[in-house]
């Protein structure tokens, strides 16, 4: 080979090598969602978000890692984690949204609740004080507080009520957060009329009152503010204002008992909900009354007035069964075989989403806090579903 040859050769070699560095440099892996992850933002314009939602979602997640029903999910305020709570309530697991792959599953066996929470910063989260073993006095304890990765308890946040003997009844029953997830406000299952207000990021009691003629058990619901709290109740739905501990407005607005009950992030509407007349049920109305009634009901009520705005027939089931949207007027429903996405200004259906059975029963929802994502739980089973921008 001579030289200009060989020259020449190294010359080639030189330039195929810097393309070869160009085009590696260029290159970058993937950057496009993965699951629930890195998806673009819900847009601002609420119109324009609620058509979004309007129109064929796309399931980015789905897994089947789960012990019996799915009945409580919480989502951490950045995305990349939901929080469940399943076989029968006893296990407490954390999926990631991106893969859905379990990182954490524990069994504690304790109270029957689907109550579940992260913290504000999404570091920690919160389940009712799940068996007497806990430290570091049980008996008091309205929550455990748990590593947001590993579910290792870390502490715990003390209930309204005095010590008592009995175990369980300080422990949570009820929690209801506001819409930005800095308030939390939770109720202790051994009396319904004592209630405590959480600060969600320093995870501490700010206040402990108590709100008398609430009807028994209830269902909860916190105003944007964390100011006004929505109890739902045997028959009656009402508001209460949570600095002043009083309440007004009651309104009997079932023929049960309410099961459920949310507020829209606007503090304009009250969507309220019962899943069956056998449980509490009004024996005063005549047995075509309560037949009628069977076919169970979401109602939903302009605040404060609580005047009724219009109301939705949908077979529903015992559970954790609705979730509001946290910037729309966006209602999201676990109805058996199907989830329902309700336009609550209209009160009209505008997406549904079959994917269950009676068998594989949808029983909880929950949005994520940035408003593009929807969790479902079924049984075994958890999907996401987002919206397409």
């Amino acid at each position: 080979m001579t030289r200009r040859k060989w020259w020449g050769l190294v010359a080639v070699s030189l330039i195929l090598v810097a393309a070869l560095t160009t085009a590696l440099v260029q290159w970058q892996a993937p950057t496009g969602p993965q699951g629930a992850v890195g998806r673009p933002p819900l847009p601002a314009d609420p119109a324009a978000a609620m058509r979004l939602w309007s129109q064929p979602l796309e399931k980015v997640v789905e897994s089947n890692n789960f012990d019996a029903v799915v009945v409580g999910l919480a989502w951490r305020p950045d995305g990349r984690r939901i929080a469940v709570v399943h076989n029968g309530s006893n296990a407490t697991a954390v999926m990631d949204t991106a893969t859905g792959t379990i990182v954490a599953d524990i069994f504690a066996k304790g109270p029957v609740s689907h109550v579940i929470a992260y913290s504000a910063g999404g570091d920690a989260v919160l389940r009712p004080r799940q068996s007497i073993d806990e430290l570091p006095s049980p008996d008091t304890d309205m929550f455990s507080i748990r590593d947001g990765d590993t579910l290792e308890i870390t502490g715990a946040i003390p209930g309204p009520l005095p010590p008592v003997i009995e175990s369980y009844r300080n422990s949570a029953a009820e929690l209801a957060l506001s819409a930005d997830g800095l308030t939390g406000l939770a109720q202790p299952s051994g009396y319904s009329h004592y209630f405590s207000s959480i600060d969600m990021q320093t995870l501490s009691v700010r206040s402990k009152f108590e709100l008398y003629g609430t009807g028994g058990e209830t269902s909860l619901a916190l105003s944007r503010t964390g100011k006004t709290l929505a109890i739902g109740s045997y028959f009656t739905i009402q508001l209460c204002d949570v600095q002043a501990a009083t309440c007004s407005g009651k309104v009997r607005a079932f023929p049960a008992t309410v099961s459920a009950i949310a507020l829209t992030s606007d503090d304009q509407y009250l969507v309220a909900g019962i899943h069956s007349t056998s449980n509490g049920s009004d024996h005063t109305l005549t047995r075509e009354q309560l037949e009628a009634e069977e076919y169970h009901k979401i109602k939903i009520f302009d605040v404060p007035s609580l005047t009724k705005r219009g109301e939705i027939n949908i077979k529903l089931l015992a559970g954790n069964y609705f979730a509001v949207h946290p910037k729309l007027p966006l209602l999201a429903v676990a109805a058996v075989d199907r989830v329902l996405l309700i336009d609550i200004r209209t009160a009209t259906v505008v997406q549904t989403i079959v994917e269950g059975s009676r068998s594989m029963m949808a029983v909880t929802v929950a949005f994520s806090l940035r408003g593009d994502c929807l969790a479902a739980g079924f049984a075994k089973r958890i999907a996401i579903y987002c919206i397409k921008t």
